[in-house]
């Protein structure tokens, strides 16, 4: 589905193009932690190797399906505040480093796999108008998580190729486009 015209990720005509450049970062994500040789790469993030993104991506997609799930039972949720963010994630992307690297990677995708399915499903009515509490951010229109997978993976796979000596690679102009609406 590859497109080089202009599209707006905050409208539901735009969901086919976010979810398909989703799909194509994760699996360029993918096929880097896949290879064993790139599990301690030190990466264009100061404090995180390879690894460290893997436990950023569970900590922030597992903690979207567990708001995802609170939302749709109408239950509370606290947000922390953006001015904890950086700090926060960073110590639970480290703590995952006691994984097992099949362990950690397996983990991951089946989370993904769970939250492409619920992005998979969202009808136009949700895409905007269905509120989930980010942990940081507080409320959230269901258009923001597909958004933040986009950034998670195509930025966070840059992030690797700049640490394997990729230094001058480009993130995709398809997902730049997707980042900026």
């Amino acid at each position: 589905m590859a497109t080089t015209e202009p599209v707006n990720s905050m409208s539901y005509a735009g969901k086919p193009v976010v979810l398909d450049v989703v799909r194509t970062e994760r699996q360029a994500f993918y096929d880097l932690i896949d290879n064993p040789a790139n599990w301690y790469v030190q990466t264009r993030c100061t404090d995180w190797q390879t690894r460290d993104i893997v436990g950023h991506m569970i900590d922030v997609t597992e903690g979207y399906l567990s708001r995802w799930e609170m939302a749709r039972k109408g239950e509370p949720a606290d947000s922390l505040g953006l001015l904890v963010m950086g700090q926060k994630l960073n110590e639970k992307a480290q703590a995952f480093r006691s994984l097992p690297r099949e362990e950690a990677i397996a983990r991951l995708k089946a989370a993904s796999d769970k939250m492409m399915a619920i992005f998979d499903a969202l009808t136009e009515q949700e895409w905007s108008d269905f509120m989930v509490t980010h942990p940081y951010m507080g409320p959230l229109p269901t258009l923001f998580y597909p958004a933040f997978h986009v950034m998670d993976y195509g930025v966070h796979t840059w992030d690797i190729r700049y640490g394997l000596g990729e230094k001058t690679r480009k993130l995709d102009e398809r997902t730049a486009g997707v980042l900026i609406p």
